[in-house]
């Protein structure tokens, strides 16, 4: 599967779960005061801002197979939350990331998208490494 097949499948989920998809042209974006490639916030489901929609948002200022890895990262995010994953919800952020980057490795070998796995799986442990130090 090529990145723009992805994008469009992506897309289209998205849609049906009143999610917008954003791609920015930055190395970085920003949501509650952090910088990062990339995030999931889910639709206002109840509360203040019912029916507000959720966001995928990834930086792309960066070679496409990165953003791409971003991009199918936060696909997981947004499927954990639709089924009612229960890693979604928990308070430990590694285990979450852990558990993201482990589905987003198995959906990038049964997409078979353009992505160096073994870089790509050096690269999650260096990532993962990270966050178990800043806990």
């Amino acid at each position: 599967m090529k990145t723009n097949d992805l994008l469009e499948l992506i897309r289209d989920q998205a849609k049906k779960l009143n999610v917008k998809v954003i791609l920015r042209p930055y190395k970085t974006v920003k949501y509650n005061g952090e910088y990062s490639d990339g995030y999931f916030l889910e639709p206002d489901i109840e509360g203040p801002w019912k029916g507000m929609p959720g966001r995928l948002v990834v930086a792309t200022d960066c070679p496409k197979t990165e953003w791409t890895w971003t991009l199918l990262h936060e696909y997981v995010h947004m499927m954990q939350w639709f089924r009612r994953d229960p890693i979604f919800l928990t308070e430990d952020y590694l285990e979450l990331e852990k558990a993201t980057e482990k589905e987003t490795r198995k959906l990038a070998k049964q997409y078979n998208l353009p992505i160096n796995l073994p870089a790509r799986k050096r690269d999650s442990e260096s990532y993962l490494k990270w966050l178990a130090e800043m806990s």
